[in-house]
């Protein structure tokens, strides 16, 4: 094996993740290119895009990455949306979510982003993602940050100006986890855990009258949501007291 040829194999970098460098061709000068890809978490991963890389070299088909930064190839594409008929509301909603990838990650070049720089990107987000305030985004939130530059990338690829999609390979929050939590029911007869925030209801059958909602009736009682006090977690719970205030 050449000198050359080992240097193509991937390699594994200080910090645990994989990478390799490969002879890319020539580019539309002329010039011959070097392929650089770093941060796959195995060696496998990095294997088969080299693979990948070689294979459209040997076909020509390989598409050499822009040396555009990743704020600048977003703000472009941005630019670009109201072109495709996307409504005014729609790309600003865009160009928000946008704005949490370009404040941390916009001065990387596009073609040296990893799934891993995504993953990091995200786990930053659900801790100090909040602007304004301390604390972070919501699971859900941090979801469409994901579709988003997924989109952003999606197109990239389309037009020729990335080979591939990093975000296919990222892990944002699961679609399960930004569901909203389903509505509990209870019987009235049921004891609700107090450290969760329950307060059993007040029953509203008469003196003397007949509970229909009563254990063996087949019938039972929603259990009715209000605002949480502060610090405390939301979930459901019988209407508060009159003599109980809101939480802020």
């Amino acid at each position: 094996m050449t000198k050359r040829a080992a240097s193509a194999e991937p390699k594994k970098a200080p910090n645990g993740t994989w990478g390799f460098v490969v002879d890319g061709g020539v580019d539309e000068d002329g010039n011959r290119q070097q392929v650089r890809r770093k941060g796959f978490k195995t060696k496998r991963e990095a294997q088969e895009a080299l693979d990948g890389v070689r294979g459209k070299a040997r076909t020509a088909s390989y598409v050499a990455p822009a040396k555009l930064s990743v704020k600048e190839y977003l703000m472009a594409w941005i630019a670009g949306l109201p072109a495709t008929g996307l409504r005014a509301s729609t790309v600003d909603g865009y160009r928000r979510n946008v704005l949490y990838v370009t404040s941390r990650l916009g001065g990387r070049r596009l073609d040296s982003l990893t799934p891993q720089d995504l993953n990091q990107l995200y786990a930053e987000l659900l801790a100090t993602g909040r602007r304004q305030k301390t604390g972070g985004l919501s699971a859900r939130s941090v979801r469409y940050v994901h579709v988003v530059i997924h989109k952003a990338l999606s197109d990239a690829l389309d037009a020729g100006t990335l080979a591939r999609n990093v975000a296919e390979k990222a892990k944002p929050p699961s679609a399960k986890s930004t569901r909203a939590p389903e509505m509990t029911w209870w019987s009235p007869s049921e004891d609700l855990p107090r450290q969760h925030g329950y307060r059993a209801a007040r029953s509203s059958v008469p003196a003397g009258g007949h509970d229909r909602d009563a254990p063996g009736r087949g019938l039972r009682s929603p259990v009715v949501r209000h605002r949480p006090k502060r610090g405390q977690r939301e979930c459901p719970s019988a209407a508060p007291r009159r003599s109980e205030p809101w939480g802020p």
